[in-house]
Protein backbone atom coordinates (compact mmCIF):
# COMPACT_ATOMS: atom_id res chain seq x y z
CA UNK A 1 0.00 0.00 0.00
CA UNK A 2 1.47 3.41 -0.98
CA UNK A 3 2.58 5.83 1.69
CA UNK A 4 0.76 9.13 2.41
CA UNK A 5 3.70 11.15 1.03
CA UNK A 6 3.34 9.43 -2.35
CA UNK A 7 -0.41 10.13 -2.28
CA UNK A 8 0.27 13.79 -1.50
CA UNK A 9 2.75 14.04 -4.40
CA UNK A 10 0.32 12.38 -6.74
CA UNK A 11 -2.50 14.65 -5.64
CA UNK A 12 -0.22 17.71 -6.01
CA UNK A 13 0.73 16.67 -9.55
CA UNK A 14 -2.91 16.15 -10.38
CA UNK A 15 -3.76 19.55 -8.93
CA UNK A 16 -1.00 21.17 -11.03
CA UNK A 17 -2.30 19.38 -14.13
CA UNK A 18 -5.82 20.52 -13.25
CA UNK A 19 -4.55 24.13 -12.79
CA UNK A 20 -2.84 23.93 -16.18
CA UNK A 21 -6.04 22.61 -17.71
CA UNK A 22 -8.06 25.34 -15.98
CA UNK A 23 -5.65 28.04 -17.27
CA UNK A 24 -5.85 26.57 -20.78
CA UNK A 25 -9.64 26.51 -20.53
CA UNK A 26 -9.57 30.09 -19.33
CA UNK A 27 -7.42 31.09 -22.32
CA UNK A 28 -9.80 29.21 -24.61
CA UNK A 29 -12.75 30.92 -22.98
CA UNK A 30 -11.08 34.33 -23.36
CA UNK A 31 -10.29 33.49 -26.98
CA UNK A 32 -13.93 32.55 -27.48
CA UNK A 33 -15.03 35.79 -25.82
CA UNK A 34 -12.72 37.75 -28.11
CA UNK A 35 -14.03 35.84 -31.10
CA UNK A 36 -17.60 36.48 -29.97
CA UNK A 37 -16.76 40.20 -29.62
CA UNK A 38 -15.27 40.15 -33.13
CA UNK A 39 -18.37 38.40 -34.46
CA UNK A 40 -20.55 40.94 -32.69
CA UNK A 41 -18.52 43.79 -34.23
CA UNK A 42 -18.75 42.12 -37.65
CA UNK A 43 -22.47 41.60 -37.16
CA UNK A 44 -22.84 45.23 -36.10
CA UNK A 45 -20.90 46.36 -39.17
CA UNK A 46 -22.98 44.06 -41.38
CA UNK A 47 -26.14 45.36 -39.79
CA UNK A 48 -24.98 48.93 -40.35
CA UNK A 49 -24.12 48.14 -43.96
CA UNK A 50 -27.53 46.48 -44.40
CA UNK A 51 -29.24 49.52 -42.93
CA UNK A 52 -27.13 51.78 -45.14
CA UNK A 53 -27.96 49.66 -48.19
CA UNK A 54 -31.64 49.75 -47.25
CA UNK A 55 -31.46 53.49 -46.84
CA UNK A 56 -29.64 53.83 -50.17
CA UNK A 57 -32.31 51.68 -51.81
CA UNK A 58 -35.00 53.80 -50.25
CA UNK A 59 -33.21 56.92 -51.44
CA UNK A 60 -32.93 55.46 -54.92
CA UNK A 61 -36.65 54.54 -54.89
CA UNK A 62 -37.50 58.02 -53.71
CA UNK A 63 -35.26 59.50 -56.40
CA UNK A 64 -36.92 57.36 -59.08
CA UNK A 65 -40.33 58.32 -57.78
CA UNK A 66 -39.30 61.96 -57.68
CA UNK A 67 -37.96 61.75 -61.24
CA UNK A 68 -41.22 60.20 -62.37
CA UNK A 69 -43.16 62.91 -60.57
CA UNK A 70 -40.93 65.51 -62.17
CA UNK A 71 -41.51 64.03 -65.61
CA UNK A 72 -45.24 63.95 -65.04
CA UNK A 73 -45.30 67.46 -63.60
CA UNK A 74 -43.14 69.00 -66.33
CA UNK A 75 -46.00 69.21 -68.73
CA UNK A 76 -48.24 70.55 -66.00
CA UNK A 77 -45.66 73.14 -64.93
CA UNK A 78 -44.85 74.29 -68.50
CA UNK A 79 -47.52 76.94 -68.34
CA UNK A 80 -46.15 78.19 -65.07
CA UNK A 81 -42.56 78.21 -66.32
CA UNK A 82 -42.85 81.42 -68.25
CA UNK A 83 -44.47 83.15 -65.29
CA UNK A 84 -41.79 81.74 -63.05
CA UNK A 85 -39.15 83.02 -65.44
CA UNK A 86 -40.65 86.46 -65.20
CA UNK A 87 -40.82 86.19 -61.43
CA UNK A 88 -37.28 84.93 -61.34
CA UNK A 89 -36.12 87.88 -63.37
CA UNK A 90 -37.81 90.16 -60.90
CA UNK A 91 -36.18 88.19 -58.11
CA UNK A 92 -32.82 88.61 -59.86
CA UNK A 93 -33.41 92.33 -60.04
CA UNK A 94 -34.31 92.29 -56.35
CA UNK A 95 -31.16 90.33 -55.57
CA UNK A 96 -29.11 92.82 -57.53
CA UNK A 97 -30.68 95.62 -55.51
CA UNK A 98 -29.87 93.65 -52.35
CA UNK A 99 -26.29 93.22 -53.52
CA UNK A 100 -26.10 96.96 -54.20
CA UNK A 101 -27.49 97.69 -50.73
CA UNK A 102 -24.98 95.23 -49.28
CA UNK A 103 -22.12 96.98 -51.07
CA UNK A 104 -23.39 100.31 -49.77
CA UNK A 105 -23.53 98.91 -46.24
CA UNK A 106 -20.00 97.55 -46.65
CA UNK A 107 -18.86 100.98 -47.80
CA UNK A 108 -20.59 102.51 -44.78
CA UNK A 109 -18.83 99.97 -42.54
CA UNK A 110 -15.51 100.89 -44.12
CA UNK A 111 -16.28 104.55 -43.40
CA UNK A 112 -17.17 103.64 -39.82
CA UNK A 113 -13.93 101.65 -39.57
CA UNK A 114 -11.94 104.63 -40.80
CA UNK A 115 -13.73 106.80 -38.22
CA UNK A 116 -12.91 104.23 -35.53
CA UNK A 117 -9.27 104.18 -36.62
CA UNK A 118 -9.21 108.01 -36.48
CA UNK A 119 -10.64 107.92 -32.97
CA UNK A 120 -8.08 105.31 -31.96
CA UNK A 121 -5.30 107.46 -33.38
CA UNK A 122 -6.64 110.40 -31.38
CA UNK A 123 -6.66 108.19 -28.27
CA UNK A 124 -3.08 107.15 -29.02
CA UNK A 125 -2.13 110.82 -29.34
CA UNK A 126 -3.71 111.55 -25.96
CA UNK A 127 -1.82 108.65 -24.42
CA UNK A 128 1.42 109.96 -25.94
CA UNK A 129 0.66 113.40 -24.49
CA UNK A 130 0.07 111.82 -21.06
CA UNK A 131 3.36 109.98 -21.45
CA UNK A 132 5.11 113.27 -22.28
CA UNK A 133 3.55 114.84 -19.16
CA UNK A 134 4.81 111.93 -17.06
CA UNK A 135 8.22 112.33 -18.69
CA UNK A 136 8.23 116.07 -17.84
CA UNK A 137 7.33 115.19 -14.22
CA UNK A 138 10.26 112.80 -14.10
CA UNK A 139 12.48 115.54 -15.55
CA UNK A 140 11.30 117.93 -12.82
CA UNK A 141 12.02 115.31 -10.16
CA UNK A 142 15.48 114.77 -11.63
CA UNK A 143 16.05 118.56 -11.50
CA UNK A 144 15.01 118.56 -7.83
CA UNK A 145 17.43 115.72 -7.21
CA UNK A 146 20.21 117.72 -8.87
CA UNK A 147 19.32 120.75 -6.69
CA UNK A 148 19.46 118.58 -3.58
CA UNK A 149 22.85 117.26 -4.71
CA UNK A 150 24.02 120.89 -5.11
CA UNK A 151 22.71 121.64 -1.61
CA UNK A 152 24.64 118.64 -0.30
CA UNK A 153 27.79 119.94 -2.02
CA UNK A 154 27.21 123.37 -0.45
CA UNK A 155 26.81 121.72 2.95
CA UNK A 156 30.03 119.84 2.32
CA UNK A 157 31.75 123.16 1.44
CA UNK A 158 30.39 124.70 4.66
CA UNK A 159 31.75 121.73 6.60
CA UNK A 160 35.17 122.21 4.96
CA UNK A 161 35.08 125.94 5.82
CA UNK A 162 34.16 125.06 9.42
CA UNK A 163 37.09 122.64 9.54
CA UNK A 164 39.41 125.32 8.15
CA UNK A 165 38.08 127.78 10.78
CA UNK A 166 38.75 125.19 13.48
CA UNK A 167 42.29 124.77 12.13
CA UNK A 168 42.75 128.55 12.22
CA UNK A 169 41.49 128.66 15.81
CA UNK A 170 43.93 125.87 16.61
CA UNK A 171 46.76 127.92 15.08
CA UNK A 172 45.70 130.92 17.18
CA UNK A 173 45.74 128.74 20.31
CA UNK A 174 49.18 127.45 19.36
CA UNK A 175 50.40 131.03 18.92
CA UNK A 176 48.94 131.99 22.30
CA UNK A 177 50.65 128.94 23.80
CA UNK A 178 53.98 129.95 22.25
CA UNK A 179 53.53 133.53 23.52
CA UNK A 180 52.77 132.20 27.01
CA UNK A 181 55.81 129.95 26.82
CA UNK A 182 57.91 132.95 25.77
CA UNK A 183 56.52 134.89 28.71
CA UNK A 184 57.37 132.02 31.03
CA UNK A 185 60.90 131.98 29.61
CA UNK A 186 61.17 135.74 30.13
CA UNK A 187 59.90 135.37 33.70
CA UNK A 188 62.38 132.58 34.31
CA UNK A 189 65.15 134.67 32.76
CA UNK A 190 64.22 137.68 34.88
CA UNK A 191 64.13 135.52 37.99
CA UNK A 192 67.58 134.20 37.19
CA UNK A 193 69.06 137.70 36.76
CA UNK A 194 67.64 138.83 40.12
CA UNK A 195 69.10 135.76 41.81
CA UNK A 196 72.48 136.47 40.25
CA UNK A 197 72.27 140.08 41.43
CA UNK A 198 71.42 138.92 44.94
CA UNK A 199 74.28 136.38 44.90
CA UNK A 200 76.73 139.09 43.86
CA UNK A 201 75.46 141.30 46.69
CA UNK A 202 75.82 138.46 49.16
CA UNK A 203 79.37 137.79 47.95
CA UNK A 204 80.32 141.38 48.46
CA UNK A 205 78.72 141.40 51.93
CA UNK A 206 80.49 138.17 52.84
CA UNK A 207 83.82 139.61 51.70
CA UNK A 208 83.21 142.72 53.81
CA UNK A 209 82.12 140.63 56.81
CA UNK A 210 85.13 138.31 56.40
CA UNK A 211 87.42 141.25 56.36
CA UNK A 212 85.68 142.86 59.40
CA UNK A 213 84.54 139.99 61.55
CA UNK A 214 85.70 136.53 60.52
CA UNK A 215 84.57 135.04 63.82
CA UNK A 216 81.10 136.50 63.66
CA UNK A 217 80.73 135.29 60.06
CA UNK A 218 81.71 131.78 61.13
CA UNK A 219 79.37 131.97 64.14
CA UNK A 220 76.29 133.44 62.48
CA UNK A 221 76.56 132.03 58.91
CA UNK A 222 73.47 129.87 59.13
CA UNK A 223 71.25 132.63 60.53
CA UNK A 224 72.43 135.40 58.27
CA UNK A 225 69.44 137.41 56.82
CA UNK A 226 70.95 137.41 53.33
CA UNK A 227 70.94 133.65 53.32
CA UNK A 228 67.29 133.70 54.39
CA UNK A 229 66.59 136.18 51.58
CA UNK A 230 68.38 133.91 49.11
CA UNK A 231 66.30 130.93 50.28
CA UNK A 232 63.12 132.93 49.99
CA UNK A 233 64.11 134.14 46.51
CA UNK A 234 64.95 130.56 45.48
CA UNK A 235 61.64 129.26 46.83
CA UNK A 236 59.81 132.07 45.07
CA UNK A 237 61.59 131.20 41.84
CA UNK A 238 60.60 127.51 42.19
CA UNK A 239 57.00 128.52 42.94
CA UNK A 240 56.96 130.81 39.90
CA UNK A 241 58.38 128.07 37.70
CA UNK A 242 55.82 125.57 39.02
CA UNK A 243 52.97 128.02 38.45
CA UNK A 244 54.24 128.73 34.95
CA UNK A 245 54.50 124.97 34.26
CA UNK A 246 51.00 124.39 35.64
CA UNK A 247 49.67 127.31 33.57
CA UNK A 248 51.47 125.92 30.52
CA UNK A 249 50.01 122.42 31.14
CA UNK A 250 46.53 123.88 31.63
CA UNK A 251 46.89 125.93 28.47
CA UNK A 252 48.09 122.85 26.57
CA UNK A 253 45.18 120.76 27.92
CA UNK A 254 42.71 123.51 27.04
CA UNK A 255 44.15 123.73 23.52
CA UNK A 256 44.01 119.95 23.07
CA UNK A 257 40.46 119.88 24.43
CA UNK A 258 39.41 122.66 22.09
CA UNK A 259 41.09 120.91 19.13
CA UNK A 260 39.48 117.54 20.02
CA UNK A 261 36.10 119.21 20.54
CA UNK A 262 36.36 121.06 17.21
CA UNK A 263 37.48 117.87 15.43
CA UNK A 264 34.64 115.84 17.02
CA UNK A 265 32.09 118.53 16.20
CA UNK A 266 33.38 118.69 12.63
CA UNK A 267 33.28 114.89 12.24
CA UNK A 268 29.79 114.69 13.74
CA UNK A 269 28.55 117.45 11.47
CA UNK A 270 30.16 115.84 8.41
CA UNK A 271 28.76 112.40 9.31
CA UNK A 272 25.28 113.82 9.92
CA UNK A 273 25.37 115.73 6.66
CA UNK A 274 26.69 112.63 4.84
CA UNK A 275 23.92 110.46 6.31
CA UNK A 276 21.36 113.07 5.37
CA UNK A 277 22.69 113.31 1.82
CA UNK A 278 22.78 109.50 1.47
CA UNK A 279 19.24 109.21 2.83
CA UNK A 280 18.02 111.93 0.47
CA UNK A 281 19.79 110.30 -2.46
CA UNK A 282 18.32 106.90 -1.64
CA UNK A 283 14.87 108.42 -1.19
CA UNK A 284 15.12 110.29 -4.48
CA UNK A 285 16.38 107.17 -6.28
CA UNK A 286 13.52 105.11 -4.83
CA UNK A 287 11.00 107.80 -5.80
CA UNK A 288 12.42 107.99 -9.32
CA UNK A 289 12.43 104.19 -9.69
CA UNK A 290 8.90 103.94 -8.32
CA UNK A 291 7.71 106.73 -10.64
CA UNK A 292 9.40 105.08 -13.62
CA UNK A 293 7.92 101.70 -12.68
CA UNK A 294 4.44 103.16 -12.23
CA UNK A 295 4.73 105.08 -15.50
CA UNK A 296 5.89 101.92 -17.31
CA UNK A 297 3.06 99.87 -15.78
CA UNK A 298 0.51 102.52 -16.69
CA UNK A 299 1.84 102.78 -20.24
CA UNK A 300 1.86 98.98 -20.58
CA UNK A 301 -1.67 98.76 -19.16
CA UNK A 302 -2.95 101.43 -21.54
CA UNK A 303 -1.14 99.75 -24.42
CA UNK A 304 -2.63 96.35 -23.54
CA UNK A 305 -6.11 97.83 -23.20
CA UNK A 306 -5.73 99.61 -26.52
CA UNK A 307 -4.46 96.43 -28.22
CA UNK A 308 -7.28 94.38 -26.71
CA UNK A 309 -9.85 96.94 -27.79
CA UNK A 310 -8.39 97.11 -31.31
CA UNK A 311 -8.22 93.31 -31.55
CA UNK A 312 -11.81 92.98 -30.34
CA UNK A 313 -13.06 95.58 -32.81
CA UNK A 314 -11.01 94.00 -35.58
CA UNK A 315 -12.42 90.55 -34.76
CA UNK A 316 -15.99 91.92 -34.72
CA UNK A 317 -15.42 93.76 -37.98
CA UNK A 318 -13.81 90.68 -39.57
CA UNK A 319 -16.65 88.42 -38.45
CA UNK A 320 -19.22 90.88 -39.78
CA UNK A 321 -17.38 91.16 -43.10
CA UNK A 322 -17.08 87.37 -43.32
CA UNK A 323 -20.78 86.98 -42.54
CA UNK A 324 -21.71 89.56 -45.16
CA UNK A 325 -19.36 87.90 -47.64
CA UNK A 326 -20.93 84.52 -46.89
CA UNK A 327 -24.41 85.98 -47.34
CA UNK A 328 -23.35 87.60 -50.59
CA UNK A 329 -21.82 84.36 -51.88
CA UNK A 330 -24.93 82.45 -50.86
CA UNK A 331 -27.11 84.93 -52.67
CA UNK A 332 -24.89 84.74 -55.75
CA UNK A 333 -24.98 80.95 -55.57
CA UNK A 334 -28.77 80.98 -55.31
CA UNK A 335 -28.90 83.42 -58.19
CA UNK A 336 -26.66 81.20 -60.31
CA UNK A 337 -28.78 78.15 -59.43
CA UNK A 338 -31.94 79.98 -60.38
CA UNK A 339 -30.40 81.13 -63.64
CA UNK A 340 -29.21 77.58 -64.33
CA UNK A 341 -32.67 76.22 -63.59
CA UNK A 342 -34.24 78.79 -65.85
CA UNK A 343 -31.76 77.98 -68.63
CA UNK A 344 -32.45 74.27 -68.23
CA UNK A 345 -36.19 74.90 -68.26
CA UNK A 346 -35.92 77.06 -71.35
CA UNK A 347 -33.76 74.44 -73.06
CA UNK A 348 -36.20 71.69 -72.13
CA UNK A 349 -39.10 73.78 -73.35
CA UNK A 350 -37.26 74.52 -76.60
CA UNK A 351 -36.50 70.81 -77.08
CA UNK A 352 -40.09 69.90 -76.35
CA UNK A 353 -41.37 72.47 -78.86
CA UNK A 354 -38.92 71.23 -81.46
CA UNK A 355 -39.99 67.65 -80.76
CA UNK A 356 -43.66 68.58 -81.13
CA UNK A 357 -42.91 70.41 -84.35
CA UNK A 358 -40.97 67.38 -85.59
CA UNK A 359 -43.88 65.10 -84.72
CA UNK A 360 -46.32 67.50 -86.37
CA UNK A 361 -44.28 67.43 -89.57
Amino acid sequence: QPSPAVDIDRISSKLEKLEICVSEEKEKAQSMVRRIDTLKADYSDTEKQTIASTQEGEVLRQRVSRDRNIETSKEESHAKTLANVHNEREAVATLKCSVTDLEKSQQQEKTNDSTTITNQNALISELEKEFEVSKSHLTTENQLLKEMKIAAENAKTCSIEAIQTAHANTEEVKNEFEQAQQKVKEVAASCGSEENQELSDISRAQKILIQDKEAEIEKHTKNHPCLQQIKCSYNATETTEKQASDALSGLRSACEDRIASARKERNDRVEAKTREVIALRKKEEMDVKRAEHEAAQEAQRLKNEKLKRIAKQEAIRRSEIEAEEARRLEMERELELEEQKNAEAELAEKNRVEEEERRAR
